[in-house]
């Protein structure tokens, strides 16, 4: 988890990397204190009790989210440990987490929006419209993309493929640590109109993936496929 400091630190990286999609956090951090009256809901301990709340709210949360939360649009949620609940979004929105979102835990998105993961995801995304997603250490559980694109940033391990949530549209995916070829194959066969990846470490050699020939039948079905990969790891599957 995180520590605030190194919070701050992490998501200003992530707002500038995607054309500040953490521009509300940014707002929020650079004041002292924030004014009490612009706060819909803050706990500075466990969130234990059910919060649902409507436009533009801003809910904090100073330790674990153990209850669910439902807000609607332009709305802003930070959670200063581990999300072991539901989010639930109607709109537009703003999600920061500084631990992990828990196997039990799941974010549910209407809307465009951007969600910052301190920790590792073992639980499930569902996003219905755009969004732009950082997971700052590992990714083993389930993302569904939206409509009309998905940025996905994992800065460690991606363990599993991405189906998409509704109709298959845009996915851009960046991996700094491993991901395997069969599950790169495995999102593409999802039949995205374009999905494009770079990956630190993978089972297959380094370099512009997959063939020439597959790309280029893959073009004919208007279906745009590629990643590039850094470095190979042995001894893992295809080379």
């Amino acid at each position: 988890m995180l520590t605030i400091s190194d919070l701050r630190i992490a998501v200003g990286h992530a707002d500038v990397i995607r054309d500040m999609a953490f521009s509300g956090s940014m707002d929020l951090w650079l004041k002292d204190e924030p004014a009490a009256e612009a706060v819909t809901k803050q706990v500075p301990t466990d969130l234990i009790e059910p919060v649902v709340s409507g436009d533009q709210s801003i809910i904090l949360i100073g330790r674990d989210c153990l209850a669910d939360v439902s807000v609607s649009d332009r709305s802003l949620i930070h959670i200063y440990g581990d999300l072991r609940a539901n989010i639930n979004v109607n709109g537009r929105a703003e999600i920061v987490i500084a631990g992990d979102c828990h196997p039990e835990a799941s974010i549910n998105l209407n809307g465009g929006a951007s969600v910052f993961i301190g920790g590792n995801l073992h639980g499930r995304i569902a996003s219905k419209g755009s969004a732009a997603i950082w997971v700052n250490e590992n990714c083993d559980g389930v993302v569904s993309t939206g409509t009309p694109s998905t940025h996905l940033f994992v800065m460690g391990d991606m363990f599993v493929s991405l189906p998409p949530t509704g109709k298959p549209s845009l996915l851009y995916l960046v991996v700094g640590g491993f991901m395997s070829y069969r599950i790169l194959e495995e999102t593409a066969n999802y039949k995205y109109t374009q999905f494009n990846a770079t990956v630190g470490i993978s089972d297959c050699s380094p370099g512009i993936h997959p063939s020439r020939a597959l790309q280029d039948r893959l073009r004919q079905q208007r279906r745009f496929v590629r990643w590039v990969n850094h470095n190979l790891r042995e001894g893992n599957g295809n080379s």
